[in-house]
């Protein structure tokens, strides 16, 4: 079905998500990227909730709800009055209100879904995985997500997640014929932007050698690991310097205190994509290792930027295979090899060259928008397609 194609004559699909633009949020920037990549094929329309800002972006939208769990019922009469031929629940269930994600109201919905709407098939793309156990209250929270995620599951006919190792580990749970695995692509488009001018916009000298890192400074992104970068490039007389873009002005200013860095929040994406284009390194140390869920991995890949990860658990086999490759990856639990690697690539321009059009080659054939469009469409349209 072509782009031509009439909104009318196209199928149905509805897409319930917790958050959409101009909300700064990954979920919301991945669902908008998400429509807007599959717009060509359906006639798509966005429920999504009224609590913050105005919702805007692509796709027919319908605020509906409150951010209150309970009031996510109230999409059922908007779903049942679409009909749509599909339905594709955003699952992030910290997003939807309620305890601990605790909130039973949204396989409620599914089931009501099932009820009022029989002829929609239904996906659920999965943001959050289940909760590490890290204590006798975190066995309750897994225990419960666990019960959520299956009863989500029993009503979906697929189950979408992010990285092969949710695969691994869920598929039990949701049903092996139902776990499908499809990655997160990059939230910011990139922008034409001269590397010279946007670091002297930034007054970062031409000398400089400039490490950056994207997203919420929680636990997970490991700052202690960008300190030691920095100070293993400034001990060999290099002259690092730290550009921290995202939500985490606090936490960054924390735990990078006394080093040269510059911190800025609250960005417009083309802001971060003009900004993210000084970079001569971008780093990516978290603690479960880097996979195809992290969003802020995809959008370095996408710029064309020479990329520092760590590996663990977490880590998709795909992605080990592109080690050395695309990006370099040291061990999660190892700070010093990643600063010593971090050292090696400041040191070699050819290298870091070399590394950055690699990324952006394997961006552009496995992650980017057209191609999971193209995998969710090969997911969706056999289940629209085989109703009666």
């Amino acid at each position: 079905m072509s782009a031509n194609t009439p909104a009318s004559a196209r199928p149905r699909i509805c897409v319930v998500t917790p958050t959409y633009p101009p909300a700064f949020c990954g979920v919301a920037d991945y669902t908008s990227r998400l429509v807007e990549a599959l717009g060509d094929h359906y006639d798509i329309h966005v429920i999504c909730s009224h609590a913050q800002e105005k919702p805007a972006g692509p796709g027919t939208l319908h605020p509906i709800f409150d951010g209150t769990p309970p009031s996510i019922l109230k999409a059922v009469p908007a779903i049942a009055k679409l009909q749509p031929d599909h339905l594709i629940l955003q699952y992030e269930p910290f997003a939807y209100g309620g305890l601990y994600g605790f909130n039973p109201y949204l396989y409620r919905l599914l089931r009501r879904v099932r009820k009022h709407s029989p002829r929609t098939t239904i996906t659920a793309i999965v943001h959050e995985g289940i909760l590490p156990v890290h204590s006798i209250r975190r066995v309750v929270h897994r225990l419960y997500h666990l019960y959520q995620l299956r009863r989500i599951a029993s009503y979906a006919n697929t189950i979408v997640f992010a990285t092969e190792l949710w695969v691994d580990n869920f598929s039990w749970l949701v049903g092996r014929r139902k776990a499908n695995h499809i990655p997160i692509g990059s939230t910011i488009t990139p922008v034409p932007a001269d590397r010279a001018a946007v670091r002297a916009e930034l007054g970062i000298d031409p000398d400089h050698f400039v490490i950056c890192f994207f997203g919420r400074a929680h636990k997970a992104k490991m700052l202690h690991f960008i300190r030691a970068a920095y100070e293993k490039i400034a001990h060999a007389n290099g002259k690092p310097f730290i550009l921290a873009l995202g939500n985490h002005e606090a936490n960054a200013r924390e735990h990078l205190n006394g080093l040269n860095v510059l911190v800025k929040s609250k960005l417009a994406p083309a802001q971060v994509s003009r900004f993210i284009q000084a970079a001569d390194l971008y780093l990516v140390p978290l603690d479960e290792g880097v996979s195809m869920r992290r969003s802020t991995f995809h959008i370095a890949l996408d710029h064309g930027l020479p990329v520092l990860a760590t590996v663990g658990p977490a880590t998709d086999r795909c992605l080990r295979a592109q080690d050395g490759k695309a990006f370099v990856l040291t061990p999660a639990q190892d700070m010093d090899a990643f600063a010593q690697r971090a050292l090696e690539l400041s040191q070699d321009p050819a290298r870091r060259a070399a590394l950055a059009q690699a990324a952006k080659q394997l961006y552009d054939r496995d992650f980017s928008w057209q191609t999971i469009a193209r995998r969710f469409h090969e997911l969706i349209s056999p289940l629209i397609n085989k109703k009666p």
